[in-house]
Protein backbone atom coordinates (compact mmCIF):
# COMPACT_ATOMS: atom_id res chain seq x y z
CA UNK A 1 0.00 0.00 0.00
CA UNK A 2 1.08 3.48 -1.08
CA UNK A 3 1.38 6.12 1.56
CA UNK A 4 1.12 9.73 0.59
CA UNK A 5 4.07 11.46 0.88
CA UNK A 6 4.49 13.65 3.71
CA UNK A 7 3.96 17.31 3.68
CA UNK A 8 7.25 18.83 2.77
CA UNK A 9 8.43 22.27 2.21
CA UNK A 10 6.18 24.82 -0.31
CA UNK A 11 7.31 23.77 -4.02
CA UNK A 12 9.12 26.55 -5.83
CA UNK A 13 7.73 28.02 -9.03
CA UNK A 14 9.51 26.20 -11.35
CA UNK A 15 8.30 22.85 -10.06
CA UNK A 16 4.16 24.14 -9.86
CA UNK A 17 4.94 24.51 -13.46
CA UNK A 18 6.15 21.17 -13.73
CA UNK A 19 3.03 19.60 -11.98
CA UNK A 20 -0.04 20.80 -13.17
CA UNK A 21 -0.80 24.19 -15.87
CA UNK A 22 -2.16 27.46 -14.57
CA UNK A 23 -5.96 27.17 -14.32
CA UNK A 24 -6.02 30.12 -16.76
CA UNK A 25 -4.08 28.04 -19.84
CA UNK A 26 -6.93 24.84 -18.71
CA UNK A 27 -9.95 27.68 -19.22
CA UNK A 28 -8.53 28.50 -22.10
CA UNK A 29 -7.85 25.21 -23.58
CA UNK A 30 -11.54 24.47 -22.79
CA UNK A 31 -12.73 27.42 -25.17
CA UNK A 32 -10.61 26.52 -27.75
CA UNK A 33 -12.06 22.96 -27.65
CA UNK A 34 -15.42 24.01 -27.42
CA UNK A 35 -15.30 26.60 -30.31
CA UNK A 36 -13.30 24.20 -32.85
CA UNK A 37 -16.30 21.56 -31.85
CA UNK A 38 -18.57 24.86 -33.39
CA UNK A 39 -16.98 25.42 -36.12
CA UNK A 40 -16.50 21.26 -37.42
CA UNK A 41 -20.53 21.43 -36.51
CA UNK A 42 -21.11 24.39 -38.81
CA UNK A 43 -19.11 23.21 -41.42
CA UNK A 44 -20.57 20.10 -41.56
CA UNK A 45 -24.32 21.62 -41.70
CA UNK A 46 -23.21 23.75 -44.25
CA UNK A 47 -21.82 21.01 -46.54
CA UNK A 48 -25.09 19.08 -45.55
CA UNK A 49 -27.17 21.80 -47.00
CA UNK A 50 -25.29 22.05 -49.99
CA UNK A 51 -25.52 18.82 -51.23
CA UNK A 52 -28.87 18.75 -50.40
CA UNK A 53 -29.35 21.83 -52.93
CA UNK A 54 -27.40 20.47 -55.26
CA UNK A 55 -28.31 16.77 -55.71
CA UNK A 56 -32.20 17.18 -54.40
CA UNK A 57 -34.77 17.26 -57.15
CA UNK A 58 -35.66 20.78 -58.48
CA UNK A 59 -39.32 20.38 -57.87
CA UNK A 60 -38.11 19.81 -54.06
CA UNK A 61 -37.44 23.54 -53.34
CA UNK A 62 -40.10 24.73 -55.92
CA UNK A 63 -41.38 27.90 -54.62
CA UNK A 64 -45.15 28.10 -54.23
CA UNK A 65 -46.46 31.50 -53.45
CA UNK A 66 -48.96 32.00 -50.64
CA UNK A 67 -51.18 34.53 -52.78
CA UNK A 68 -53.06 34.98 -55.86
CA UNK A 69 -51.04 38.79 -56.02
CA UNK A 70 -48.10 37.61 -55.74
CA UNK A 71 -47.91 34.47 -58.15
CA UNK A 72 -49.71 36.59 -60.62
CA UNK A 73 -46.85 39.16 -60.65
CA UNK A 74 -44.95 36.57 -60.82
CA UNK A 75 -46.53 35.03 -63.85
CA UNK A 76 -46.66 38.18 -65.42
CA UNK A 77 -43.04 39.13 -65.46
CA UNK A 78 -41.81 35.22 -66.12
CA UNK A 79 -44.70 34.78 -68.78
CA UNK A 80 -45.22 31.03 -67.18
CA UNK A 81 -48.91 29.75 -66.97
CA UNK A 82 -50.37 29.67 -63.38
CA UNK A 83 -51.04 26.48 -61.54
CA UNK A 84 -53.65 27.83 -58.41
CA UNK A 85 -54.05 25.11 -55.74
CA UNK A 86 -57.03 25.26 -52.97
CA UNK A 87 -56.33 23.11 -50.00
CA UNK A 88 -56.67 22.59 -46.23
CA UNK A 89 -55.00 20.69 -43.64
CA UNK A 90 -57.84 18.65 -42.61
CA UNK A 91 -58.49 17.77 -46.21
CA UNK A 92 -57.18 14.12 -46.72
CA UNK A 93 -57.06 14.13 -50.59
CA UNK A 94 -55.33 17.42 -50.51
CA UNK A 95 -52.67 15.76 -48.23
CA UNK A 96 -52.33 12.80 -50.74
CA UNK A 97 -51.56 15.12 -53.53
CA UNK A 98 -48.81 17.12 -51.61
CA UNK A 99 -47.12 13.40 -50.78
CA UNK A 100 -48.02 11.77 -53.67
CA UNK A 101 -48.36 13.74 -57.05
CA UNK A 102 -46.54 17.01 -56.11
CA UNK A 103 -43.83 15.35 -54.44
CA UNK A 104 -43.15 12.93 -57.84
CA UNK A 105 -39.65 13.85 -59.13
CA UNK A 106 -41.11 14.48 -62.78
CA UNK A 107 -44.01 16.03 -61.45
CA UNK A 108 -42.12 18.01 -59.01
CA UNK A 109 -39.18 19.18 -62.04
CA UNK A 110 -42.02 19.77 -64.40
CA UNK A 111 -43.67 22.15 -62.54
CA UNK A 112 -41.27 24.20 -61.57
CA UNK A 113 -39.42 24.53 -64.86
CA UNK A 114 -42.79 25.34 -66.49
CA UNK A 115 -45.41 27.31 -63.94
CA UNK A 116 -45.87 29.61 -60.95
CA UNK A 117 -47.19 27.76 -58.30
CA UNK A 118 -49.77 28.97 -55.87
CA UNK A 119 -51.39 27.27 -52.80
CA UNK A 120 -54.25 28.76 -51.46
CA UNK A 121 -54.49 27.51 -47.87
CA UNK A 122 -58.37 27.34 -46.22
CA UNK A 123 -57.73 25.33 -43.21
CA UNK A 124 -58.29 28.66 -41.29
CA UNK A 125 -62.68 29.23 -41.82
CA UNK A 126 -62.22 32.87 -41.10
CA UNK A 127 -58.99 33.53 -43.59
CA UNK A 128 -59.30 36.22 -46.44
CA UNK A 129 -58.39 33.33 -48.29
CA UNK A 130 -62.12 32.06 -47.77
CA UNK A 131 -63.36 34.65 -50.12
CA UNK A 132 -61.01 34.79 -52.94
CA UNK A 133 -62.01 30.46 -52.67
CA UNK A 134 -65.77 32.34 -53.18
CA UNK A 135 -65.10 34.97 -55.70
CA UNK A 136 -63.26 31.86 -58.09
CA UNK A 137 -65.86 29.84 -57.64
CA UNK A 138 -64.25 26.91 -55.63
CA UNK A 139 -66.82 24.27 -54.44
CA UNK A 140 -64.50 21.58 -53.02
CA UNK A 141 -61.25 20.75 -52.85
CA UNK A 142 -58.08 20.34 -53.10
CA UNK A 143 -59.27 22.20 -56.52
CA UNK A 144 -56.76 22.88 -59.00
CA UNK A 145 -57.03 25.79 -61.85
CA UNK A 146 -54.54 26.59 -64.89
CA UNK A 147 -54.06 30.37 -65.85
CA UNK A 148 -52.18 31.67 -68.74
CA UNK A 149 -49.82 34.64 -67.20
CA UNK A 150 -52.43 37.03 -68.10
CA UNK A 151 -55.41 35.22 -65.28
CA UNK A 152 -57.13 33.57 -68.23
CA UNK A 153 -58.54 30.51 -67.19
CA UNK A 154 -57.52 27.39 -69.18
CA UNK A 155 -58.55 24.16 -66.98
CA UNK A 156 -59.78 23.16 -63.83
CA UNK A 157 -59.68 19.82 -62.25
CA UNK A 158 -60.91 18.40 -58.42
CA UNK A 159 -60.08 15.92 -56.04
CA UNK A 160 -56.80 13.65 -56.19
CA UNK A 161 -54.92 12.94 -59.37
CA UNK A 162 -52.26 10.45 -59.23
CA UNK A 163 -48.63 11.95 -60.78
CA UNK A 164 -49.11 9.95 -64.56
CA UNK A 165 -52.35 11.46 -64.80
CA UNK A 166 -51.15 14.84 -63.57
CA UNK A 167 -48.58 15.52 -66.21
CA UNK A 168 -50.84 14.36 -69.37
CA UNK A 169 -53.53 16.86 -67.69
CA UNK A 170 -50.62 19.68 -66.70
CA UNK A 171 -49.34 19.14 -70.18
CA UNK A 172 -52.46 19.47 -72.54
Amino acid sequence: MLLPSPPGPPASPSQEDELAPPIEDVASDSQRSGLSAFFVFLIIGVSCLLIWLVFSPSGAHAAWYDSIDKGTIQAELTRKPMLVFYTADWCPPCKMLKKQTFADDQVAKYLADNYILIKIDLTDRQSPNQAIAREYEVRSIPTMFIYTSLGIEIDSINGFIPPREFLEWIRK
